[in-house]
This record gives C-alpha cells, sequence and structure tokens, in this order.
C-alpha cells in the first residue's frame, strides 16, 4: 500500500510538471500570436524584411509544432490523470481487503482463546472427576 501511495505521489507529481509545461505552452502561443501581429505592424511601417528575421512561414511551423507539443502533454496529462483514479481505486480495495483480513485475524484470535480456555476447563473437569473418582474408591 505504501508502495502504491509512493508511486501515485510521484505520477501525481509528473502530471503537476506537464501540466506546468502545458500552461506555458499555451501562454507562449498566447504571446506568439500578440507578437506575430506587432511585428506585422511594424514590419508594414518600416518595410522591413532583412536578413535574420523570421518569415511567417516559420512562425507558423513553430506555432504548430508547439501546438502538437501542447496536445501531446495535455495527452500524457489524461493519461496520467486516469492512471491516478485507477490507481486510488485500487488503493481502497487493497485498505478494504485489508481491514477484511484484520477482522479475520481478531475473529480467529477470539476463537482460539475460546478454545484454549474451553480445553482448561476439560482438563480442570477431568481433574474433578479423576479426584471424585479417586474419592469414591477411598469411601
Amino acid at each position: 500500500v505504501l508502495g502504491i501511495l509512493a508511486q501515485v505521489k510521484t505520477e501525481k507529481d509528473l502530471v503537476d510538471i506537464v501540466a506546468q509545461h502545458v500552461e506555458n505552452a499555451d501562454r507562449v502561443f498566447q504571446e506568439i500570436q500578440t507578437l506575430q501581429s506587432d511585428v506585422e505592424d511594424l514590419e508594414s511601417r518600416l518595410d522591413c524584411g532583412g536578413p535574420g528575421v523570421r518569415t511567417l512561414e516559420e512562425i507558423q511551423s513553430e506555432l504548430t509544432t508547439l501546438q502538437g507539443t501542447k496536445d501531446n502533454l495535455h495527452t500524457e496529462m489524461t493519461s496520467m490523470m486516469e492512471k491516478d483514479i485507477d490507481m486510488q481505486k485500487n488503493i481502497t480495495k487493497l485498505t478494504a481487503r485489508l481491514t477484511h483480513a484484520r477482522n479475520d485475524k481478531n475473529n480467529a484470535a477470539i476463537k482460539l482463546r475460546d478454545v484454549k480456555r474451553l480445553e482448561e476447563d476439560l482438563e480442570h473437569l477431568t481433574e474433578e472427576m479423576t479426584q471424585v473418582d479417586l474419592d469414591e474408591k477411598v469411601v
């Protein structure tokens, strides 16, 4: 159970990391869109298109790549969340089984104690019967 809990925590931490990357990708995507329109405005004003300036196609290609990365991270995050739910269900089932096993153990211990007490009572009664038989023989 502790191993499962540790695994669940590890996977949850991974999901948190993935979620941060997805949020960063979303933020970057929004910033790129905003900056793209600003650059287009500035380029049209300055009529600038010199070396080192990225073309619209290059920016769109980067956006497509980032969107693919975002989609992959989202899919991975969803998968990890489903695994987390499954593990939580497994932990619940294992906890119930452990509780049931402990109850069975306690019941067995009670029955064993009762059997030992009955054996002692039987031994005591046997001794008393032997003593009564000896007393009858003496009389």
